[in-house]
């Protein structure tokens, strides 16, 4: 069952359901777009509404605002990149205890496991069903 349970706008940590690792940003090298990856260390991420509250749609950046959170040829990527911002759909799962975040279109961030490092990559797949743990993921608020 899903729920329409909101998000407040603010900063949290988002963490992999697979291993419980958080995820981050890998900048080796240092680009434009550096892909979202599961890692040892935490990033914190600002999560603000977006459009119509009934969609759950929110705009991700990660905490210093600097960088946006988009779907490029199925990863997701923080991007520099002065275009119109993604909005991502983000819904809580309570019988998981847990959330997916999606494209407007259904693709969901999905986590294939493997070790933590800047290989590890998230990638853009449609929901599945049943939902595992590769798309789900916990979203921690900073306090």
């Amino acid at each position: 069952m899903t729920n329409t349970r909101r998000l407040p706008p603010d900063v949290y940590y988002i963490f992999s359901e697979v291993n419980n690792k958080p995820l981050n940003i890998c900048h080796h090298p240092p680009a434009v777009r550096e892909p979202v990856v599961v890692s040892d260390e935490q990033l914190l991420f600002r999560i603000q509404p977006a459009g119509d509250p009934s969609r759950n749609t929110y705009t991700i950046w990660t905490e210093d605002h600097r960088r946006h959170l988009r779907g490029i040829d199925g990863h997701i990527y923080a991007s520099l990149d002065r275009m119109v911002v993604q909005e991502w759909v983000i819904t809580y799962h309570e019988s998981r205890g847990a959330w997916t975040i999606a494209s407007t279109n259904g693709h969901a961030w999905s986590d294939p496991g493997g070790p933590s490092n800047c290989e590890h990559k998230l990638y853009l797949n449609p929901l599945w069903s049943p939902l595992g743990p590769q798309q789900t993921f916990r979203i921690q608020p900073l306090v």
